[in-house]
């Protein structure tokens, strides 16, 4: 929203006027909808909000539907009930339902693979699935991932030429194009979020990938059911196999590139519909193949897939919105309670934006770890202290490699310092309070206080700073107290001289 907001307002693609061109958001597509929106009219957060409801809503529809045209071709009421099972169950998976109201790009690459896979399976002309692909590359870098299971099925069907020819001047040759127009503009290849969230980090890396999709699969037994179709039905192995072709290629870039750090698993949100579907797929045929080997009482047959839909239902709905294991390094089995607080969080951010912008005067610099709703708020230009937005930053090697926060990894205390801005957030959960924090009262010498302090930083780039001897030199602790409440702040001591 900042950046579509600046090159509304004829400032360019930059993360604040004046600023370098950076570009700090992953979605073009999604940019591009949302400068759109900006364009009649729309407010940024409102449009965001909306489109991502939107297209979560025509997944649900969409599974629906394509569901139906494969596997429900008996147009009895019984056999097309499966198919609004695979659109409740998607609809009704917490991870999806949030980041489907999120303003985030999820559920529109989730709509996008949908159809994608349906343009294929339903053999549409090859430049309508390349186009398809396209956009779909444009909504996230993983759908570049998914030409690989395209081409092969091109192959196998014996049509790799027209694949070749088409993929190139529909979905290859508008990329190629977008490379070098990035390049001109930012001087980069790839985004800037690339550059700040890896640098190819090995077995760590790698380690941290599989247990965020480990966290991924614990609540959703109904997910593990999807491998069986394997062994269920010989006559729809071929299809099953292109069905896991496309989740695995997806799954597995996901998992290399370390997972997310937002709760409720966003980046496996987009690959949900078809995982989803291939699970009930596999009840269907458990029911219609299976069961009536062991019984032929159809309302028996009924009633126990009906009690194992439920039991796996409200397995995955507890956990998903219950479960909190604090002891999780990476913060990924945090679920919905953690969802609903990073929510709660950036209205206090907002908030928080607003009172900087009311403190310190237009163009003043400030320092932030949420880069996101702060500098929207605030409208002042902003360091980001993680780099996804700051070139200098994203081009520092990560020095610490226990890899606990996907996406904050990246510390340069002595850049950040050098740009000497007014205020620094050195603390991600910061917040308006009714009463002032326990301090300085509670403590009686500098050591408890600077412990206390040192005990709510969490980032390695917080603590860089924290540890760093021109911070302690530059910068004071304050308590504020503010119309809203009281505000603890680091801010630059010579400032108002």
């Amino acid at each position: 929203m900042v950046y579509v907001r600046n090159f509304l307002a004829g400032h360019g693609i930059v993360y604040y006027p004046g600023g370098e061109r950076v570009e700090g958001f992953t979605s073009p597509l999604w940019f591009l909808l949302l400068t759109l929106s900006g364009w009649v009219g729309a407010p940024l957060p409102s449009a965001a909000n909306t489109l991502s409801l939107i297209c979560g809503t025509l997944s649900v529809f969409s599974a629906f539907f394509i569901y139906q045209k494969l596997f429900c071709k008996n147009t009895s009421i019984w056999n097309s009930a499966w198919a609004l099972v695979a659109g409740v169950a998607l609809a009704s998976d917490a991870s999806f339902a949030a980041w489907s109201s999120s303003g985030l790009e999820s559920s529109l690459f989730a709509l996008i693979i949908l159809w994608l896979f349906w343009f294929y399976e339903s053999k549409q002309p090859a430049w309508s699935v390349f186009l398809l692909l396209l956009l779909a590359s444009l909504a996230r870098p993983e759908g570049v991932l998914l030409a690989a299971p395209l081409c092969v099925g091109f192959f196998l069907r014996g049509k790799l030429k027209q694949a070749a020819i088409w993929g190139g001047l529909a979905w290859l040759a508008p990329l190629v194009l977008l490379l070098f127009v990035r390049y001109s503009y930012f001087g980069d290849w790839l985004p800037n979020t690339f550059y700040a969230k890896h640098d190819f980090g090995g077995p760590e890396l790698l380690r941290r990938g599989f247990y965020y999709l480990y966290t991924f699969l614990v609540p959703r037994p109904l997910l593990w059911l999807a491998l069986l179709w394997l062994f269920f039905s010989k006559q729809e192995r071929k299809t099953a196999l292109l069905w896991f072709a496309w989740i695995g290629v997806y799954v597995t870039g996901v998992v290399v590139e370390g997972g997310d750090h937002f709760a409720l698993h966003r980046f496996f949100v987009p690959i949900l519909p078809l995982w989803t579907m291939a699970s009930v797929r596999v009840l269907q045929i458990g029911y219609q193949k299976i069961l009536p080997l062991f019984n032929h009482n159809k309302q028996r047959r009924l009633a126990v897939t009906s009690a194992l839909l439920a039991g796996l239902s409200l397995y995955a709905y507890s956990w998903q919105l219950f479960h909190y294991d604090n002891r999780d390094a990476y913060r990924f089995s945090t679920g919905a309670r953690r969802y609903l607080s990073e929510v709660e969080w950036t209205k206090n951010w907002l908030e928080i934006g607003l009172w900087l912008k009311q403190r310190y005067p237009e163009n003043t610099m400030i320092a932030v770890s949420t880069a996101g709703a702060m500098p929207f708020a605030s409208e002042l230009p902003s360091i980001d202290l993680f780099g996804l937005n700051t070139r200098e930053i994203a081009r520092t090697p990560i020095q610490q490699r226990d890899r606990l926060y996907a996406g904050h990894e990246k510390s340069n205390p002595e850049f950040v310092l050098g740009q000497r801005p007014a205020y620094i957030q050195l603390f991600p959960l910061l917040f308006f309070s009714s009463r002032e924090y326990p301090f300085p009262g509670a403590y009686h010498s500098e050591d408890a206080r600077r412990e206390w302090l040192e005990s709510m930083l969490i980032f390695h780039a917080q603590f860089d700073l924290w540890s760093h001897p021109a911070f302690t030199q530059q910068y004071e602790f304050k308590t504020l107290e503010t119309d809203k409440g009281f505000i603890s702040i680091f801010e630059r001591k010579d400032f108002y001289d």
